[in-house]
């Protein structure tokens, strides 16, 4: 996807069904998230806000869906507690995109809690009123597989490693190809899949674009985990 907007250069780009694809999610859940509905209000504030004919989801916008569906995965927490912990950590901490920053994420009571890096017994949190109380960890995998810039703000994302002995990533950076998932060629792992179905195999694709065959095959076993949709 090409666009000229100065704006959008080194905040990836991608349209909500690819989105979708890179979280795993389904579209209509991605949209929801980030653009709502008739009948309820985005949980993620866009980075851009969309527009009459388009609606583009940047890097830290998908970042931070990773953040709701593993959470949902564990416990079905309801949105609007996603939106209240996002804007009390944006007003108390000044801390915009904090599910794209490194954190920890607790069920405090029945409000959703994010605890900053290096705080002990500071939170942020919706209300005082479950002060003392258990918290309840989510586990967020995701956060392992990101790399965060000096001021805490996540800049690349290792979204796959091949099964190989010593496996290969595949990685999103948003001032890359625009944050579409890369080898570590420089080709994109979504080419290399193409490639393998127009030149008619994993051999045949490594001897023309002159990368490995672990690479090829990392493009393959990529699109296996994104499942059908991707295919």
């Amino acid at each position: 996807m090409v666009t000229t907007a100065k704006k959008f250069i080194g905040n990836g780009l991608y349209t909500v069904a690819e989105a979708a694809l890179y979280a795993r999610v389904s579209p209509s859940l991605m949209s929801r998230w980030l653009f709502g509905s008739v009948s309820s209000q985005s949980v993620i504030e866009p980075q851009f806000a969309p527009s009459d004919s388009e609606r583009l989801v940047t890097f830290l916008d998908l970042v931070q869906t990773l953040a709701i569906r593993e959470i949902r995965l564990q416990r079905k927490v309801p949105l609007p507690k996603f939106r209240q912990a996002i804007k009390v950590a944006k007003e108390h901490l000044g801390l915009d995109y904090p599910f794209a920053r490194q954190h920890c994420t607790y069920l405090l009571g029945d409000e959703l809690v994010i605890r900053p890096p290096g705080t002990v017994d500071e939170f942020i949190e919706v209300s005082g009123k479950h002060k003392g109380q258990r918290l309840i960890e989510f586990v967020e995998m995701y956060l392992e597989d990101l790399s965060f810039d000096p001021n805490g703000l996540v800049n690349a994302y290792r979204i796959f490693s091949s099964h190989h002995l010593h496996p290969i990533p595949v990685k999103m950076d948003p001032q890359k190809r625009f944050g579409e998932p890369l080898l570590p060629s420089g080709y994109t792992a979504m080419a290399i899949w193409e490639a393998i179905k127009t030149e008619g195999g994993i051999d045949r694709t490594a001897k023309v674009y002159g990368i490995s065959k672990e690479e090829v095959e990392t493009a393959y076993q990529f699109v296996d985990h994104l499942g059908k949709s991707a295919a």
